[in-house]
């Protein structure tokens, strides 16, 4: 923003901005931000006669037949009755807000010049001079920089405040020359001083506010982008998703169609590809949502779905059986403490993430094998489910176990450059957990494997047939 302190001087407008369409815009919020300022002074102006009336009332025993105090009373309903509208109809005042606070200026200060003229000029001359003239001083500062008047008014209103209180004490009885020469004195430096208060904080208003216009610019681009990014991941799941269907479909199909024709194994077989396929679109719909949820501190809310936990885990564990066996491991999934009956819950989040921990222990395990349990315990109304999954794997730093649930974070060691990956599963399976009102827990050490602990509250209905106890997949 270029100096301009020249043509300010001339035109009386501050330091405008270039480009018009934000200058205006600035002016707007200026103007909103005036007015509250306005109520407050009016606020403060009637509670400053509320107090003059009390000092009065209690100092020099002025009740309400007093005149003086009458009048100071109109004024405090006055004042309170203006801040009031302002405070609940600030649009009004934002139209008329130059004409409405010179008025109430002018008006305030010819209150207090008519009332210290009444009350203090009689006893106490010294004390008429101080009042009037820091009267006349805090109104001029006000008119520059507080009251966000435009600069000419400003001057304008400081000038006629300067000439009243001048008149004041002129007509006063006890004027003096040379202390009406300093009171001016005082006037016109307060005036100088409130123009350069205002020179200042004009510039570093429209510096905030230039600054605050840019980062809302960035944030405005930076929302589009991630609507942009969701649309397009919208676009490629539906159509990723379309023809995975497709195939689960027809795997379905098969099954039911010729299931008398193929042998147990290969119905086995095609069902285990079906069901991957559908836990590739669920893969899909997760990988939509985390990019939708990313950008905001809350999750979408999902309903709750009856579902029988030793079911959801022993689907998991045969759909990472064939990925066990392959490498040599063994595949426990143990269901001896999960009670009978039916949990109420997000079954499809935590199929996903006890997928994918499954799928990172066998991926980072060479020998030993993998297990899987649970367990439930009470809660009030609910139940605390933890199911934990556990590998005899390479294992995980101490100083690692926060950074691996970061976004594309991967452990830099030597047996972590022999796996591939993205980065993203572990921080899925938190966003997915933080869906659910759980998380996710890591006890491991370097040689020693892992444990991955993922729990959440659930509500356990009655009934259901009894959960296997122990099932040995692979």
């Amino acid at each position: 923003m270029p100096n301009k302190a020249w043509p300010m001087l001339i035109g009386l407008k501050g330091f405008p901005f270039d480009e018009p369409a934000l200058e205006e815009k600035y002016r707007l919020e200026y103007k909103s931000v005036a007015v509250r300022v306005g109520y407050v002074f009016s606020f403060m102006a009637a509670f400053s006669f509320l107090v003059f009336s009390l000092v009065e009332y209690l100092v020099l025993h002025r009740g309400v037949e007093s005149v003086v105090q009458q009048q100071r009373a109109l004024l405090i309903v006055f004042f309170f009755v203006i801040g009031v509208h302002a405070k609940f109809k600030p649009k009004v005042y934002e139209r008329l807000y130059e004409g409405v606070a010179s008025v109430l200026v002018l008006i305030y200060g010819a209150a207090i010049l008519y009332f210290e003229f009444n009350t203090q000029l009689a006893g106490h001359p010294e004390f008429f001079y101080l009042s009037v003239n820091s009267t006349c001083i805090l109104l001029t500062i006000a008119c520059y920089y507080f009251m966000r008047l435009p600069i000419s008014l400003a001057a304008a209103l400081s000038i006629l405040l300067g000439t009243m209180t001048f008149y004041a004490v002129h007509t006063s009885g006890v004027f003096e020359p040379t202390v009406a020469g300093r009171m001016l004195t005082y006037i016109g430096v307060s005036n100088v001083v409130g123009l350069w208060i205002r020179r200042i904080f004009d510039r570093r208003d429209r510096e905030i506010f230039a600054q605050n216009h840019r980062i809302n610019a960035l944030m405005l681009a930076e929302a589009a982008a991630n609507q942009a990014k969701t649309k397009l991941l919208a676009m490629l799941s539906h159509e990723i998703r379309t023809p995975l269907n497709t195939v689960a479909r027809l795997l379905a199909a098969v099954q039911r169609d010729f299931g008398d024709e193929l042998s147990p194994k290969r119905v086995d077989m095609f069902r285990k590809v079906e069901q991957a396929s559908d836990q590739l679109v669920n893969t899909l719909d997760d990988l939509l949502h985390f990019a939708a949820i990313s950008g905001r501190s809350e999750s979408r809310s999902v309903a709750m779905t009856p579902f029988h936990l030793a079911d959801l885990m022993t689907e998991c564990g045969e759909l990472v059986a064939i990925s066990a066996k392959e490498k040599g491991l063994s595949l426990i999934i143990d269901t001896a403490q999960v009670p009978e009956g039916q949990l109420l819950g997000q079954p499809h989040y935590l199929k996903r993430v006890l997928i994918n921990l499954l799928v990172n222990a066998i991926k980072f395990t060479s020998q030993g094998g993998v297990a899987m349990s649970a367990k439930l315990q009470d809660e009030g109304d609910a139940v605390r489910v933890m199911v934990s999954v556990s590998d005899t794997g390479v294992g995980i730093p101490t100083q690692e176990h926060e950074n691996i649930f970061q976004l594309f974070y991967q452990v830099e060691s030597s047996y972590n450059r022999r796996f591939t990956g993205s980065g993203l599963g572990l921080a899925i399976c938190r966003q997915l957990m933080a869906a659910m009102d759980g998380d996710i827990e890591l006890e491991s050490a370097v040689g020693k494997g892992s444990v991955f602990t993922a729990s959440f509250l659930a509500r356990l209905e009655p009934a259901a047939p009894p959960a296997p106890q122990l099932r040995v997949v692979g």
